[in-house]
């Protein structure tokens, strides 16, 4: 198919799918249980930027509940709510859009079920459709030092002592200075190489984040770069401004 007569709904969904990937969506949030989750709060923060960005909007179409109760042992109530939502996703460039179809259900003992299940249903939507990770983009495992428990080489080999009668000769002091002075070059750190610099995308998206913050944001943000040494946006690395992104939004 000619990209010419490829809607551009599809084309803005998969830009969109794109930044989501590079800054992910954590399960930072906990139940009573302490089952981790990703609340709804986080994926409209995540989710209005890079929409609004690439010109796409999330129509609610239909709603087809199915409400119900159930008695708990204590001798109250709990109501409860399945849904099967239809949603539009249409884009503002040319007008072409595409319908997707989300399930959601909820138990709650006040008023708040059909509230959570449609919360549920907009999730499910958003992450089937944009493949949202729950980790930001990082490099192939740029910074990974071997576990504690990693079993080196030579790490356990016990030191055999020479016999009494095979002892070594003893170096003289010229030699034992050469010794040191060799392990000490031997043992010094390597210099740590440059961090990858952060993406205009990204940059773009701590600077929105942190607007949608107010104050609040923009001095939080003042102060994490004097910490980390940067004097303007673009001296960010790309782990930092991600670090950087996460934070701003669980403000």
């Amino acid at each position: 198919m000619d990209n010419a007569t490829v809607p551009q709904v599809f084309a803005a969904i998969n830009l969109v799918a794109k930044d989501l990937s590079k800054i992910g969506i954590l399960k930072d949030q906990k139940t009573d249980k302490g089952v981790k989750f990703r609340g709804i709060d986080q994926v409209l923060n995540s989710l209005a930027g890079p929409l609004c960005e690439h010109g796409l909007r999330i129509i609610t179409k239909d709603i087809e509940a199915t409400p119900s109760q159930r008695d708990t042992k204590s001798g109250g109530v709990l109501y409860h709510y399945a849904i099967k939502v239809t949603y539009e996703i249409v884009c503002v460039t040319d007008g072409s859009s595409t319908t997707a179809v989300s399930y959601g259900e909820a138990f709650d003992s006040g008023d708040k079920a059909l509230g959570k299940a449609q919360s549920y249903a907009f999730k499910s939507l958003v992450f089937a459709t944009f493949c949202v990770p729950t980790f930001p983009e990082k490099d192939a495992d740029p910074d990974h030092v071997d576990s504690p428990d990693t079993e080196q080489p030579d790490a356990k080999r016990p030191i055999e002592q020479p016999k009494a009668k095979d002892q070594a000769p003893v170096a003289s002091v010229e030699q034992r200075g050469t010794d040191a002075n060799d392990t000490a070059a031997a043992s010094a750190p390597a210099p740590a190489s440059a961090p990858e610099p952060a993406s205009k995308g990204l940059l773009s998206m701590v600077q929105k984040a942190m607007a949608a913050k107010g104050d609040a944001g923009s001095d939080y943000a003042k102060g994490r770069l004097k910490k980390l040494g940067a004097s303007k946006w673009s001296d960010l690395g790309k782990t930092d401004a991600a670090e950087l992104l996460a934070d701003l939004k669980a403000l």
